[in-house]
This record gives structure tokens, sequence and C-alpha cells, in this order.
């Protein structure tokens, strides 16, 4: 049966699709549903206006006092006079977060604005940033596992309890444990836990399946 909300998903993948290749201003039309006349047939027909494809004109970053201009660009992958991609976007709020996160800012929060130049098929993007607080690793607690020790799993880890948070070193210590191979790889999560009594330590909980 059509499903309508999980047409509205593929529309939204339909528009990303897009937004990769530059076509910011991509329209999706709404969906004309017909059915064949012996009804075991549904044919869905859209109207797509796919627009100009962008390139990137500027991209702006507000003033840090840890960070220079230099040092947010040397992270990215959107690169001033290339085709925008909302794909690469991803990529880099993802790695200007980590950045932030390997100084302890474990809550920061990278902020994006699209300008589109008038009249040409250009944008502008700007970056800005929330810090939050320095936080630090509290306990770190291990689930699921039965077979293998505790010990083998937090050998490979980066991170340990009483250090200053970091993105990276979380992320090498999932990588890690999933290298083991006792695991299956879907199942490791690395969850961080905000305590109430103390909100600038979080708490790791790390969930395997053997």
């Amino acid at each position: 049966s059509f499903k309508e909300i999980n047409f509205n998903t593929d529309i939204e993948r339909i528009k990303y699709f897009y937004k990769i290749k530059g076509y910011l201003q991509v329209n999706v039309g709404n969906p004309e549903v017909t059915v064949s006349e012996d009804k075991k047939w549904v044919f869905i027909s859209l109207k797509i206006n796919e627009g100009p494809q962008f390139t990137i004109n500027n991209i702006y970053f507000a003033e840090d006092e840890i960070f220079s201009d230099k040092d947010f660009r040397e992270t990215l992958s959107l690169k001033e006079g290339e085709i925008y991609s909302e794909e690469n976007l991803r990529k880099d709020i993802n790695s200007l977060t980590e950045l932030f996160q390997d100084k302890g800012y474990a809550f920061a929060n990278v902020l994006r604005n699209l300008d589109i130049v008038p009249g040409e098929n250009k944008v502008d993007i700007k970056f800005s940033f929330e810090k939050g607080k320095v936080a630090y690793i509290g306990k770190i607690n291990i689930i699921g596992n039965t077979k293998t020790r505790d010990k083998v799993i937090r050998r490979e880890l980066k991170i340990y309890e009483g250090m200053k948070f970091s993105g990276s070193l979380l992320r090498r210590s999932k990588e890690n444990v999933g290298r083991l191979g006792f695991f299956e790889a879907q199942s490791i999560t690395f969850n961080t836990i905000s305590r109430k009594d103390k909100d600038d330590v979080l708490d790791v909980e790390i969930s395997v399946q053997e």
C-alpha cells in the first residue's frame, strides 16, 4: 500500500541528492498518484524543477579565541569556487565540531548560514560557533560483554577517567574496539551521559554485543 509518510522521506532524499550536486533551490512537486484499472499498480509521478547549480562564493568564520581562520579552513572539504555540496557541508560541520571537542568543548555546536549572492548562482557560507563549557570524562562503564574481558576493551581505549573531553579520541576508541573483531560492528555504541550533579562531567557508557 502507498504510504504518504514514507514517501515524504523519499522526497527529502531526492532533494538531498540534488543538493549534493549543488542544486540548492531544487523544488519537488507534490506526488501525483494514479492507480491502474486492475487496482494492482500505483503510478507516482513527480515534477522536479532543479533550478541553477550553485558554486561557493566565500566562506566566512566567526572570530574565535582558540582557532584562527587558517585552522578552520584546513579542516574543510568545501572550497571557494567549487560546486556546493550538502554532503560536504555535513562532513565539515562534523570536522569543525570535533576541532572544538578536542579542546574539551564536548557540547560545541557549529551553526551555518547560507546566503545566496543576489543575481548570481553563487552562495556564501558563514560558520559560527557555540562552544559551551569544557567537560571532563567521568566514569567509563562497559556493558554487554560476557566472554571478552573488560580489560581487553579498556586496553583499546584512548580515553581515560578524569581527562579533558576529546571527540577524536572517543571516535578512535570506538574504531579500535570495532577492530578487535569480537563484536558485531553495528552493536558498538559509545554514549556520553551528562551527570545531574556536575554538568561539566560526562560518563561514557560503552555497549557491545558479542
